[in-house]
């Protein structure tokens, strides 16, 4: 399967783990288990393929369409929009998983929510998010909660960005990738008063990064908040944070004084 996989066969693929889905299902002996390290090897290899967005062969449609499961309950209703084929047979094995009671594990869920933020599926995004919310013990992992936040960074949903980040904040379930991502979230919507609050939060528990640094000083200066900046940049060089790229941006916006 993972070798039609890797050569873009997903059709054919799947065809094959419908067939062992269906030999385990008949068959009385437990030597064939599909089990969540099986799973995990599938949709890792296929949320690592190169995508693929050329639309589906009309034969070939109900294959990524409808789970595999019994009931073949609706589950895909994307055919005709923007995910690659890939991400949406990775999607139908991480349902067709829900439907047989297989855990999924936190690697199952990093790499979908990896490649819907380097693809920039909002709708796979959705679709894994919801299954997440139903796996209390994974929700909270941080691991988890970074690859959320860049996900949705990625699409450009700031609001759920916030939304998640407020859950992380309250459960101190954060750290300082966490961190950076909502500095960069706040900061490009042009939230000023919840850029200064984690900023704060970050002074208060992370070391501070030269790139959330200088981001956070840009910030000011485009707000025309000029002694803040000031004082922000003589403290980041007394501390040894600041650096050419500081200097930079402090000239950039004294020259347009």
């Amino acid at each position: 399967m993972v070798a039609y996989m890797n050569d873009g066969k997903y059709h054919d693929s799947m065809e094959i783990y419908h067939e062992l889905r269906n030999y385990e299902d008949r068959a009385s002996s437990l030597d064939l288990r599909l089990g969540s390290s099986v799973y995990e090897t599938m949709i890792e290899s296929l949320t690592k393929a190169r995508p693929d967005y050329k639309r589906f062969e009309q034969d070939q449609e109900p294959i990524y369409e409808y789970s595999v499961a019994d009931n073949d309950s609706l589950i895909v209703t994307n055919v005709e929009g923007d995910s690659s084929p890939s991400l949406l047979t990775a999607l139908t094995l991480l349902n067709d998983m829900r439907h047989l009671e297989i855990p999924a594990t936190v690697n199952i869920y990093t790499s979908m929510l990896q490649a819907c933020a380097e693809q920039k599926d909002e709708y796979v995004l959705e679709k894994v998010h919801r299954l997440i919310r139903m796996e209390p013990c994974i929700d909270l992992e941080i691991d988890i909660t970074n690859h959320l936040l860049k996900a949705y960074y990625e699409v450009k949903d700031i609001g759920l960005v916030l939304d998640i980040w407020n859950v992380a904040e309250e459960t101190k379930g954060f750290d300082q990738t966490s961190i950076s991502v909502v500095l960069k979230a706040c900061i490009e919507s042009g939230n000023l008063e919840r850029a200064n609050h984690i900023w704060n939060l970050m002074e208060d528990n992370m070391k501070i990064q030269k790139e959330d640094y200088n981001r956070y000083l840009d910030c000011l200066l485009r707000h025309g908040i000029i002694e803040q900046a000031k004082t922000l940049l003589q403290e980041g060089m007394a501390k040894g944070i600041a650096d050419k790229t500081s200097v930079n941006i402090w000239e950039k916006y004294q020259k347009n004084e």
